[in-house]
């Protein structure tokens, strides 16, 4: 059951112990089993920091379909601050003047636009009806693939 609800791109599978009675609670006896996803994604632009964060405060991140690049989400989590730091100096290398996405970026807090070439990997929930990502969290960076070889899967 759970394979078949991650194959579905699914939030995941609620369990019981076998033995335990059906409580109108919450319970220890229940347990909810959240499916993780992956998806390589590509870095568009990053948010400017807020509350006590360095650095930047998310990532802005696509895939490419049919020769457009396509605004899919963004990253806050799964940064050390010396990995926010590290990454904000190699992106901070290649800002561009306008959006490189070819859809509208839903986000008022854009502190820089990035050439479209970074690849990274990130862990998620799910995909929500509009096409982006829930709950995206950063994995690390991905040397091993062409920015435009990234889809969504």
């Amino acid at each position: 059951a759970f394979e078949n609800a991650k194959n579905a791109l699914l939030e995941g599978i609620v369990a019981k112990q076998i033995n335990s009675e059906y409580l109108q609670e919450r319970s220890s006896y229940w347990k909810k089993i959240k499916a993780v996803h992956e998806q390589e994604v590509v870095i568009g632009g990053y948010t400017y920091p807020e509350g006590l964060r360095e650095g930047f405060g998310a990532l802005l991140v696509g895939v490419y379909q049919d020769d457009k690049f396509i605004y899919v989400g963004r990253t806050g989590s799964g940064f050390s601050s010396d990995s926010i730091f590290e990454l904000k100096k190699k992106l901070d290398k290649h800002i561009l003047k306008r959006s490189p996405f070819d859809n509208p970026v839903p986000d008022n807090n854009v502190a820089a636009w990035i050439s479209p070439k970074f690849v990274v990997q990130v862990k998620f929930a799910g995909w929500t009806e509009s096409g982006n990502l829930r709950q995206a969290i950063f994995l690390g960076m991905r040397n091993d693939k062409h920015y435009r070889e990234v889809q969504r899967e």
